[in-house]
């Protein structure tokens, strides 16, 4: 999709934060090139992501589903790679603006670039920000 190419580079700077988040035991650290659902839910919470329209049950069926559903290369169902990561975010974005709270007649790609422009990347972009100062954990 080229509305989340037009957004790589931020994306997976956060990607790449929150996937090393998880420190406990080994397996843990050596997979710093995936994502796993604590870490997904970590990176959810800080934030604020979590409410009444995406839910931590919600979070870990569309982690479950994506990953069940992935032809990617990686096969650990425990994890999920940047590919994955990007449809977990748009059904998470889905999920937080439901078709029935959109503007009448608005493709999906405007609500999310609206999300991704407005909420997603400026929440992230000052959390890493933070993190980088010391402000923050950067593990789990």
């Amino acid at each position: 999709m080229v509305l989340l190419r037009h957004h790589d580079a931020e994306l997976h700077r956060i990607f790449k934060l929150y996937a090393a988040a998880d420190q406990t035991g080994a397996v843990a650290q050596a997979a710093l090139d995936s994502m796993n659902l604590p870490e997904l839910l970590f990176m959810l919470r800080e934030g604020d992501l979590i409410d009444d329209k995406l839910t931590v049950s919600q979070v870990g069926h569309i982690f479950t589903q994506v990953n069940a559903a992935s032809e990617a290369e990686d096969s650990d169902d425990a994890e999920c790679v940047y590919e994955e990561y990007l449809q977990v975010l748009c059904r998470c974005c889905d999920a937080r603006i439901p078709a029935s709270s959109r503007v009448e007649g608005e493709e999906f790609c405007s609500t999310l670039q609206r999300w991704l422009h407005l909420i997603f990347i400026p929440t992230y972009t000052k959390l890493l920000k933070e993190k980088a100062r010391g402000n923050g954990s950067k593990t789990l």
